[in-house]
Parts: C-alpha cells; sequence; structure tokens
C-alpha cells in the first residue's frame, strides 16, 4: 500500500496493525507499525497525535539506523529541523545498504524542503532518484540474472534428459541390432546345416544307388555267367545225348534194350 502511494490507506491499514499488535503484545509489531506511521505522516504532512508522537519518539532505537530513521521523522513532525538532520546523519554512519540509503535521501529532501532550503531539496531528489533508479537497475539485472540461471538450470536439465534419454535409446537400438544380428546368425546358420545335411543325405543316396548299381551289375553278370554256363552244359549234355541216340538209337535194339538205353540217357541227363 505505501508503494502504491495510497497514503491515506497505509495510515488506517498501521493503525489497525498497532491496535492488534498492543491487543496480543506483539513487539515486532508494535515496532514496524511505529515506524512506518512516522515516515507516513512525514510524506502526507498530516496532523499526529501528541500522544503517537512521543509513542513512536520512545520505540526508536538509538543504535540502528531504522532507530534513527524513525527519531529524524519524529524532528521532522515536530518541525526541528537541526535535529533532523542531525538524526539523519547517524542514520547513514550505521548503513551501507543502497535502500536505506535511497529512504535516508528521501527523507533529507522533505527536511530541506521544509527548511524551505530548495536548492538542497531539489539536489537530493536528484540523488534519491539516482539510487532508486540504481535500485531498479540492480533489482532487474538481479531477476534477469536469476532468469537466465533459471533457464540454464533447466536447459541444463533438459540437455540431461536428452543426453540420458538418447543414451537409453542407444542401448535399445544397439541391443535390438544384436538381437537381430543373433537371430539372422542363427537363420543363417540353421539353413547352412539343413542344406549340408541335405547335401550329406544326396551324397548318401547317390552312393547308396552306385552300390546297388554295382551289386546289380555284378548279379547280371553273374546271372549272364550262370546262363552261359548253362546254355554251354545244356548243349554239352545235347551233345552227349546226340552222340548217345546217334550210337545206341540207331542201332536195331530190343525193346528191352532200348528200355535200359533210356534209363542210362536219363541217369546221365539228371
Amino acid at each position: 500500500t505505501f508503494h502504491s502511494k495510497d497514503i491515506e490507506k497505509a495510515i488506517r491499514l498501521y493503525s489497525a496493525a498497532l491496535d492488534l499488535a498492543d491487543e496480543h503484545n506483539n513487539s515486532n509489531l508494535i515496532e514496524v507499525s511505529l515506524t512506518n506511521l512516522a515516515s507516513l505522516y512525514v510524506i502526507s504532512k498530516r496532523h499526529i497525535s501528541n500522544d503517537l508522537l512521543q509513542r513512536i519518539e520512545l520505540s526508536a532505537r538509538q543504535d540502528t539506523v531504522y532507530g534513527y530513521h524513525t527519531l529524524t521523522d519524529v524532528s521532522l513532525l515536530k518541525n526541528h529541523i537541526d535535529s533532523a538532520r542531525y538524526y539523519l546523519e547517524l542514520a547513514k554512519a550505521h548503513t551501507t545498504d543502497i535502500c536505506d540509503m535511497a529512504e535516508l535521501q528521501y527523507t533529507a529532501y522533505h527536511i530541506e524542503a521544509q527548511a524551505k532550503n530548495f536548492e538542497k531539496a531539489t539536489d537530493n531528489v536528484h540523488r534519491y532518484i539516482y539510487l532508486n533508479d540504481s535500485i531498479m537497475r540492480s533489482n532487474m539485472q538481479f531477476s534477469a540474472g536469476m532468469v537466465e540461471r533459471d533457464y540454464f538450470k533447466e536447459r541444463t536439465k533438459f540437455a540431461q534428459y536428452r543426453m540420458k534419454n538418447r543414451t537409453v535409446w542407444e542401448i535399445a537400438i544397439a541391443a535390438a541390432t544384436f538381437f537381430i544380428i543373433g537371430i539372422a546368425w542363427y537363420i543363417v546358420r540353421q539353413r547352412l546345416r539343413m542344406q549340408r545335411d541335405r547335401t550329406n543325405h544326396y551324397l548318401l543316396l547317390t552312393e547308396k544307388a552306385n552300390s546297388e548299381y554295382k551289386a546289380l551289375t555284378e548279379r547280371v553278370k553273374e546271372q549272364q555267367t550262370t546262363e552261359s554256363y548253362l546254355r554251354g552244359l545244356a548243349a554239352s549234355r545235347f551233345d552227349i545225348v546226340d552222340k548217345l541216340g546217334k550210337t545206341y538209337y540207331e542201332r536195331e535194339n530190343t525193346t528191352s534194350q532200348q528200355s535200359v538205353i533210356f534209363n542210362e540217357v536219363k541217369q546221365i541227363i539228371t
């Protein structure tokens, strides 16, 4: 509310906060409420009650920049310009923070403006604007740095995720490749084995056929030899019969003699 320049609303809210802090005996909230009320009354130039002003003065600690700043505001509200300048210098001596220095420079502007020293007031307000711009630029740079840091952090995470995902995919592809190569090698090996078995089977059948052919040839040769032998034997027997026939049948024999000759021929043939 203070930074939105709604001073009246800010005074009401800090007054309500002070009442609530008194009700709950919250010393930290009491100190913060009184300090901010002092600054708000200085900025708004509204009349402040003596009781509240005295309470603000008693609450100010004289060993911190905030305490001296509050005493500076109290002196301004009392229109004690010299006291305000004194406490302002003490406050400046107790701080190195640029934000506190900007607030003190703004208070210095109010002191010189209230003292009708407009040249110094202008100089102080210029310094306040310069410090405030520096703070804004610093905050913007800090915010940009935080955004850039978060960006690079997220980018690094994304790169790590991509690398991890890429590694997983590379492993999966390599595993699939080796698996396919293994399957192909197994199939080729099985086909080669089957081809070798078929070739061996064909060779075995060929050898068996050759053996059977040779055996058949031998049997045919043996059969031909046997047939030749039998034909020779039959021819020799027929020659014998022919000779016997010529010897015995061409002679004039009796029936009993022919019977005897027949039996002898039969016995010779068989």
